[in-house]
């Protein structure tokens, strides 16, 4: 009985996985065949990340190798034009790169620490990316930019703080095709 249990959990777990790739596949066509299509970003962001985490923040508090080869992606494949950056850090150094490397998309990236938002434009110079449109949270007006951005990473501040803003952050997102990435949140 014990073995045929296992058997049939297996079985669920895979039914379970082709119809989650289904349902992504319908609902976000540019993520198909992700992990194919990504394995030259993951080479290219593999170094540069563990640099990150380990000379200027930590695994915990930077985002993860895996939402950055997302994100640059995302860039690649949708051509965004304006893209929100909140929360600034390795973030920003994707997002900017992507942007240089494509069609000159504009990235703002907003954060509500004035010294990580320093570090990030130091951490932006040293790499030869644009160090402009850093700005702090306080001074970042929502209503200023409704419906302009056509990609958004949130990973602004704590979960509390992107509780709060979501509805801010969703006004600001084109109409057309926007697209936000949540960072993080499987947190309670």
């Amino acid at each position: 009985l014990s073995t045929m249990s296992q058997y049939l959990n297996r079985v669920q777990r895979k039914v379970s996985r082709v119809i989650h790739h289904a349902r992504r596949n319908w609902a976000l066509p540019s993520l198909r065949g992700f992990h194919d299509k990504t394995e030259d970003l993951r080479e290219e962001l593999t170094s540069a990340h563990e640099r990150y985490v380990t000379s200027v923040s930590t695994p915990e508090m930077a985002a993860s190798l895996e939402v950055s080869v997302l994100l640059y992606h995302l860039c690649r494949v949708k051509r965004p034009d304006s893209i929100l950056d909140l929360g600034s850090g390795f973030s920003s150094f994707v997002l900017r790169r992507c942007a240089m490397k494509t069609d000159e998309a504009s990235v703002i990236s907003v954060d509500d620490h004035a010294g990580w938002l320093s570090k990030t434009e130091e951490y932006l110079a040293e790499h030869g990316l644009p160090t402009d449109r850093l700005v702090e949270f306080a001074d970042f007006d929502f209503g200023e930019h409704r419906g302009e951005f056509d990609l958004i990473f949130h990973d602004l501040g704590s979960m509390e703080v992107r509780k709060e803003t979501l509805k801010s952050v969703i006004s600001v997102l084109s109409k057309d095709d926007g697209l936000v990435v949540l960072d993080d949140y499987h947190k309670s």
